[in-house]
């Protein structure tokens, strides 16, 4: 059963700043901020597909078919590490759908190596389908992830991909494509982000 993730508001600060960009390419004047700003954020994007995990904090709605899953007392969240989970909502009627909250009481967050989890406590169970007729009961699982805590290697790919972009922009360095653009980058990226890619289902 598939899980369907929706991002929700604006996602937090980028991992690199300009600043620090700007440093590192050793650029003193303000013309090119805006161009450098659009390497930041494509380079970010670009890492963030790579590996599988956000750079950024963000928020989060993943939507579920039905509770009982492969481990019947958890729901699993494969985003990155969770911060905070804000509610786990479900329809659970089809002749009179109404919403309905589950008690924060009656789950946990449990943050995993790569992902988290919602996990029910012992003296809890997920409700059951109140019809007996509906075959979808549309769970949704709003939280908050937080990038990764070892993030140093990772800003250090960033770098290196800005700076190739930075100093073959308008050429690419021979790219003729955006596909050899992206291959420019998995190659000067890859070897510091390889290490923090991880399966997304």
């Amino acid at each position: 059963m598939a899980t369907r993730y929706t991002a929700t508001g604006s996602p937090g600060p980028y991992p690199v700043l300009l600043a620090d960009v700007k440093s590192y390419l050793r650029v003193d004047s303000t013309a090119d901020d805006d161009v450098i700003t659009l390497m930041i954020e494509a380079s970010t994007q670009f890492a963030e597909t790579y590996i599988s995990r956000d750079l950024r904090t963000r928020s989060w709605i993943a939507t579920l078919d039905r509770f009982v899953e492969e481990f019947t007392d958890r729901i699993e969240l494969r985003r990155n590490q969770i911060d905070t989970i804000t509610a786990v909502k479900y329809f659970n009627n089809e002749t009179i759908p109404v919403e309905t909250t589950i008690p924060a009481t009656d789950y946990y967050p449990r943050k995993g190596q790569w992902w988290g989890y919602v996990v029910l406590k012992s003296t809890s169970d997920w409700p059951d389908d109140l019809d007996d007729v509906q075959e979808e009961q549309r769970i949704t699982v709003e939280f908050t992830t937080i990038p990764p805590v070892n993030i140093e290697q990772i800003q250090l790919a960033l770098l290196r991909m800005i700076a190739a972009m930075y100093e073959n922009r308008g050429d690419c360095g021979g790219c003729g494509t955006s596909a050899e653009a992206a291959n420019l980058a998995g190659r000067l990226g890859g070897p510091f982000l390889s290490q923090f890619r991880i399966p997304r289902i």
